[in-house]
């Protein structure tokens, strides 16, 4: 049983069990006292019910929730993997500039500590 299913009857059995109490704890007539019983019985019925709608709405909102949430994850993902892509077709020749700069700057930092250890 989940947590779920388990609140939910720990609800109904305490409702009931404190109507229970009440109705039984009032001094009241044979008649009065079937009444109020039709009356708990009706009420618990409705209030059963409209729990039970008030889950299978929850559980289709979540169903939904999650087709929707699939659908839009698929979606980014798509387009975050062609943002990355065009990323780099844009930053690759720079990158590839940067490096060669680099290797120039190391290459002359080279020559001049030859040529400073030299003098």
């Amino acid at each position: 049983m989940t947590k779920f299913q388990q609140y939910t009857a720990g609800f109904l059995i305490g409702t009931l069990a404190g109507g229970l109490v009440v109705l039984f704890s009032t001094p009241q007539s044979g008649k009065e006292l079937r009444r109020r019983l039709i009356d708990m019985k009706n009420k618990f019925k409705q209030t059963s019910s409209q729990l039970k709608d008030d889950v299978a709405s929850l559980k289709h909102n979540i169903i939904q929730l999650q087709t929707e949430s699939k659908k839009a994850l698929q979606t980014v993902g798509g387009d975050l993997k062609d943002a990355i892509t065009n990323w780099k077709e844009v930053n690759d020749p720079v990158i590839r500039s940067l490096k060669t700069d680099i290797e120039a700057l190391k290459e002359k930092a080279e020559k001049a500590a030859k040529e400073m250890n030299r003098s």
